[in-house]
């Protein structure tokens, strides 16, 4: 069986996820494990809910430098498998960010993995 999720581990596993609730507009919430990106890392699936579903959200990973990659979702619900073979290499945190197009706070759940 491979580690799922290892909050005391501060380096790579394999997948993980974390809850989010009352995330207020501009605001984001972000994964307690920063994660080892190396070349051999091609891809990052998640899949992703919330609401309010109004709200626009980005989702994506952000280094120690504060560079970010990420991309735009709306909708509520979305299942995204992003091409991050061109990140430098690093430690990242996966980070759910309030575009802040509406009031609302948004709560909701990630669950992601990364793959060679």
């Amino acid at each position: 069986s491979s580690v799922i999720y290892d909050k005391d581990n501060a380096t790579k596993t394999d997948a993980g996820g974390f809850a989010f609730q009352s995330v207020s507009p501009g605001f984001c919430a972000a994964s307690d494990v920063a994660y080892s990106i190396d070349a051999k890392t091609d891809k990052f699936s998640f899949v992703i809910t919330w609401t309010d579903s109004g709200n626009p959200l980005y989702v994506g990973l952000l280094n120690g430098e504060n560079k970010a990659y990420m991309i735009s979702l709306e909708g509520g619900t979305a299942t995204c498998s992003i091409d991050i073979s061109n990140l430098s290499d690093g430690k990242y945190n996966v980070v759910v960010v309030h575009q802040g197009k509406y009031d609302p706070t948004i709560t909701g759940a990630i669950s992601y993995r990364f793959l060679e």
